[in-house]
């Protein structure tokens, strides 16, 4: 008896499962008239037209005519951050069609220099759009050594490389005879200042010359690319320590000052980390009898020979 009711209850639920796909696929379809329907189902490819059968409600969609579009409008506008949005509308059934505008370019400011460029680094550069300040950057190659193209630049470079071995070396006799003038901002007397600079200009002082630019046969502008140790903070304490003597002891001679201001000077360098900095600076020459020679000693070049001795100096006292 149990199995007879078990047989019974599979049959029943075949026939409930089975039953309307049946009857859906036998249905004799009773269709209500097509209308137009609403513009947001539209499709792409034209104005559509539906009808519904009232037996099983299975719908029916045909393409009445392509879609007859209008001129597109603007709908937002772009800005160098978001897209834009056009749309226009089907002048038959209204559907809409919208598509994205790019982005404008970014309306950007002046580059600012960061860092420039010499021989022995790249400069670094900076801008910024005027709208949403977004920032781009931008590195610049490193300056290269200058090749010359006639005898008279071939005459300069020569007189300034002359100058730029002096300044290595330190050599103070061969430093001033590369000036029109005699310089006298040279530690001639400091002897022992003089050690320091000597030594670490041989160690550490590099350079390149960049460009050479003539006014006329006699006058010529030569840009160099210097890199050497930077000893201001060294110095500057030095400077402090040294006044601090004097006034504690009360002994001022130059003699006893400059070998107290070495050993200052030799402490510091030991104990912190070297600093070096990298300048470009311009060398006027001018031609005098047969020879080229130097018109101005610029702070930027006594800075380079001197480890930044004169800068130090004058913030000091």
């Amino acid at each position: 008896m149990k199995k007879k009711i078990g047989l019974w209850a599979v049959l029943m639920l075949c026939v409930l499962i089975i039953s309307p796909a049946k009857v859906k696929a036998e249905c004799q379809h009773q269709w209500q008239e097509y209308y137009a329907i609403e513009e947001e189902q539209c499709e792409e490819k034209g104005c559509i037209k539906i009808r519904t059968c009232v037996v099983c409600g299975e719908r029916q969609k045909v393409i009445e005519s392509p879609h007859e579009w209008g001129e597109w409008q603007l709908v937002n506008s772009s800005d160098c951050t978001t897209n834009g949005e056009e749309s226009r509308y089907c002048r038959k059934c209204r559907a809409r069609q919208s598509r994205s505008l790019p982005k404008d370019s970014h309306p950007w400011g002046d580059w600012e220099c960061l860092r420039r460029p010499t021989a022995f680094q790249t400069g670094y550069y900076r801008r910024a759009c005027e709208w949403c300040g977004t920032e781009d950057y931008k590195t610049v190659a490193k300056l290269s050594s200058v090749k010359t193209t006639s005898k008279l630049q071939n005459e300069v470079k020569k007189s300034a490389s002359a100058f730029l071995a002096a300044a290595k070396k330190y050599d103070v006799k061969k430093i001033n005879n590369c000036f029109a003038k005699r310089q006298k901002s040279l530690f001639i007397e400091k002897r022992y200042i003089a050690s320091f600079i000597r030594k670490s200009n041989k160690k550490y002082m590099r350079y390149v010359i960049t460009s050479i630019k003539m006014k006329g046969k006699k006058n010529a502008t030569v840009t160099v690319s210097c890199r050497y140790q930077d000893a201001y903070d060294i110095f500057w304490k030095s400077f402090r320590d040294s006044v601090n003597y004097i006034i504690k002891t009360g002994r001022n001679s130059s003699s006893i000052l400059d070998k107290y201001q070495y050993n200052r000077v030799v402490k510091y360098d030991k104990k912190y980390q070297k600093q070096f900095e990298t300048k470009n600076f311009n060398i006027n020459m001018k031609k005098i009898g047969k020879k080229w020679k130097i018109t101005s000693f610029t702070k930027s070049m006594k800075d380079a020979i001197h480890c930044n001795y004169q800068s130090a100096y004058n913030d000091y006292f």
